[in-house]
């Protein structure tokens, strides 16, 4: 519930300070990890999305001038499904955010995660362990 108020109070009214502010995110970087603003250029659309601890999708198709935050340490998204090209600008809550992206830190992590960790988390069978394992070892070569 918590969440929830945190998301349609707390979250808007910070978008409406950053994009009125020259420091985003300087005064408090804990309740975002990131935030993106489709340039007023672009003509592109991105959508993008969080998925928060409840597995509750909250998204949005973001068209020029239009913001969206992400909080911090939950898994998101960003993807161009415009006809054309889209430019968004993102700010950080610091100069070295650091970067984990799920599957890289699954499928690719050296040394491995067990298949039989992978299979039981995934509710697949050990051949597509290996299989997806496969195609991330050839990404990375």
């Amino acid at each position: 519930m918590a969440m929830k108020i945190y998301l349609t109070v707390c979250m808007p009214l910070l978008m409406i300070i950053c994009c009125y502010t020259s420091n985003v995110v300087g005064a408090d970087p804990g309740p975002l990890q990131d935030f993106c603003v489709a340039d007023q250029q672009s003509k592109g659309k991105l959508l993008v999305g969080f998925v928060d601890t409840n597995n509750t999708l909250f998204s949005k198709i973001l068209e020029k001038g239009d913001v969206f935050v992400f909080p911090k340490a939950l898994p998101h998204f960003q993807e161009n499904v415009g006809h054309q090209h889209a430019v968004a600008i993102a700010a950080f809550n610091s100069q070295f955010p650091g970067i984990l992206t799920i599957a890289n830190s699954l499928f690719a992590a050296n040394p491995p995660i067990p298949d039989s960790v992978l299979a039981k988390a995934f509710r697949i069978t050990h051949n597509l362990v290996d299989h997806t394992k496969a195609e991330f070892e050839f990404e990375s070569t």
